[in-house]
Formats: C-alpha cells, sequence, structure tokens
C-alpha cells in the first residue's frame, strides 16, 4: 500500500510540474535523472537525523514495523523517515527544481543540505511551544519509544504547510 501511495505521489508531481521535465518516475538507487538524485541525496541527510534519534531514545534502528528487516537495513529509520519526508526533503527540493540540471555535483548538494538544514532548524509549534523541527522529531521519537513499552499512544506530527 505504502509503494502504490508514493508511486501515486510522485505520479501528482509530475503531472504538476513540481519537479523538472526529466523527472519520468521514482527510482531510489543509481538514478541518472537529476530530481532522483536530489531526493536520494536528501533523503540520506534526514535518514541520518533520524537514525541519530532513534538512537537518543534507545532504540535499535533496525527493528522495524512497516519497512522489511533484512541485514544492514534501518528499518525503524526508514518507517520513521515516512512522516517527514515530504515536508523537509521534497518541499525543498521543489523549492530548487529550476536548479535541478545537468548532474549532481558538489555545489548542488551543498544548496540542498542547507535548506533541508535550514528546515531541521527552523522553529514550529509543538505543544504550546517554539521548538526546531529537529527538536520535535527527537521528541516524536521519543514518543514512538514510549508507544513500544505500552505506555501512550503514538500520534504524528502535523505540519502547517
Amino acid at each position: 500500500m505504502e509503494a502504490n501511495a508514493a508511486h501515486k505521489y510522485f505520479e501528482f508531481l509530475k503531472f504538476n510540474s513540481l519537479l523538472p521535465s526529466s523527472f519520468e518516475h521514482r527510482t531510489k538507487r543509481a538514478s541518472s535523472e537529476i530530481s532522483n538524485q536530489a531526493l536520494n541525496y536528501g533523503y540520506a541527510i534526514l535518514l541520518n537525523i533520524i537514525y541519530k534519534s532513534i538512537i537518543n531514545a534507545g532504540l535499535n534502528p533496525y527493528f522495524g514495523v512497516l519497512h522489511t528487516m533484512r541485514s544492514a537495513k534501518p528499518s525503524l529509520a526508514l518507517d520513521i523517515m515516512e512522516e517527514y519526508r515530504s515536508f523537509i526533503v521534497d518541499r525543498n527540493i521543489i523549492k530548487i527544481r529550476s536548479s535541478l540540471k545537468g548532474e549532481l555535483n558538489a555545489e548542488l548538494k551543498k544548496v540542498i543540505a542547507s535548506n533541508i538544514l535550514n528546515s531541521l532548524n527552523k522553529k514550529l509549534t509543538y505543544n504550546h511551544k517554539k521548538l526546531t523541527l529537529e527538536s520535535i522529531i527527537q521528541r516524536q521519537v521519543y514518543k514512538i519509544s514510549a508507544f513500544f513499552c505500552g505506555d501512550s499512544k503514538y500520534k504524528s506530527y502535523i505540519f502547517r504547510w
């Protein structure tokens, strides 16, 4: 179901010209298309943030719920990342879509990383407080940990676009 929803999501982005015309469909590994390369790079940055938050919460990033568990695949990190990828990565790639030409060089990587880090440092309202998005992610991962221990319900953070 998740894969089907992702396919429809990226079809929507393509149909509405929110990604460059070179974008045909979403490919994950070894893509030669610049939009996919940019998305993959952004997701790698986000994955590292999520991974760190999981370790800080005392969870094992390899025991996932939605993604299949395989050796050397941080399934839980990939599961949690789903909640944040469109707001943190996709939105920033869409913002710079006119720059997505040629290849993913060091200069473009710097722009992508800078935009993503700016998003993570942006202060948003969380439980009536202003916190950075990175702090919100950490708190949400703590809530997931509590949920796994049976202490509470888990409620996703709702982004206001």
